[in-house]
C-alpha cells in the first residue's frame, strides 16, 4: 500500500510491516516513503516493532487516502482509479515526478542505501 498513489482502505483492513521480525530489510524506498507520510518516531515504530494497525489508524497517519465500508471500497477504488485515468498521463506524471522530488528528496539514496543494508545482511535486494 505505501507504493500506491491514492489507497482505499476498507474498515476491516488491518496492516503490519513485519520485515524485522521476519530478519529481513525492507526495499522500494520504505525508509524514505514512511518517515515522510507518517513521521520518524512512528515510522521507526511501525519498521521495527512490526504492530499491527487498522485502516482507521493508516488514515489519521497519512498512510490512505480514504476509509470506506468494506462493502463499498471496490466502487470507491474504481471511482479513484476513473479520476486518474481521465488526467493527461503526462500532466499526472510531472505532478508525481515533483512532488517526489520535493517531498521525497532522499528518496534514491534510501533506495542505494537498502540495496546496501541488504547486502550486508545477506539478502537480495527487491526491485526498484
Amino acid at each position: 500500500m505505501l507504493d500506491a498513489d491514492l489507497v482505499v482502505a476498507g474498515r476491516s483492513a488491518r496492516f503490519r510491516l513485519p520485515e524485522a521480525s521476519l530478519g529481513v530489510f525492507v526495499t522500494g524506498g520504505l525508509t524514505a516513503t514512511l518517515p515522510a507520510m507518517a513521521g520518524l518516531a512512528r515510522a521507526r515504530s511501525l519498521l521495527l516493532l512490526g504492530e499491527a494497525f487498522d485502516a482507521q489508524q493508516a488514515l489519521e497517519w497519512g498512510l490512505v487516502y480514504r476509509v470506506v465500508n468494506d462493502p463499498d471500497r471496490e466502487e470507491a477504488s474504481r471511482h479513484v482509479a476513473t479520476a486518474l485515468a481521465a488526467l493527461k498521463p503526462e500532466v499526472a506524471q510531472a505532478f508525481k515526478r515533483v512532488m517526489n522530488q520535493i517531498g521525497l528528496p532522499a528518496f534514491d539514496r534510501a533506495i542505494e542505501a537498502e540495496n546496501e543494508a541488504q547486502r550486508l545482511l545477506g539478502t537480495k535486494p527487491g526491485p526498484t
